[in-house]
């Protein structure tokens, strides 16, 4: 009994390791308005099939945000996304949950941060 408790203890220290709750130094903020017009055009260009759009709102205690500027041709609920902040680094991914005419409402996952009001949404 005593090796089996002790091989769980080795196992969860294993599996959960030494992680930090704060965010990485190079985690950058949610992108001002100018600097999403820019980060939007850059990956239209290199992914012109990708759909791209702006957080405009987190419900941080049920991990949901509201995506506006987004054309929605082509999504379907359960659409993997990914939010970037304004250095396109990784902060987060999700699944789209509800399509409206004009935004789409996702749901995230524990990342780097939690998604912000300005962060940008791509569906590639």
């Amino acid at each position: 009994m005593r090796r089996i408790a002790a091989i769980l203890i080795v196992s969860t220290a294993a599996l959960t390791g030494c992680a930090s709750n704060t965010p990485p130094a190079n985690s950058a903020s949610a992108p001002t308005a100018s600097e999403a017009v820019v980060i939007r055009q850059s990956i239209q260009t290199n992914h012109p099939k990708a759909r791209v759009g702006v957080i405009t709102a987190v419900l941080d205690m049920h991990p949901l945000a509201m995506v506006g500027e987004i054309d929605v041709t082509g999504l379907q609920s359960g659409d993997a996304v990914t939010i970037l902040d304004s250095a396109e680094n990784v902060v987060s991914h999700g699944r789209i949950v509800q399509l409206m005419a004009d935004k789409v409402a996702i749901r995230f996952a524990d990342g780097v941060r939690m998604p912000a009001v300005g962060d940008i949404v791509v569906r590639f």
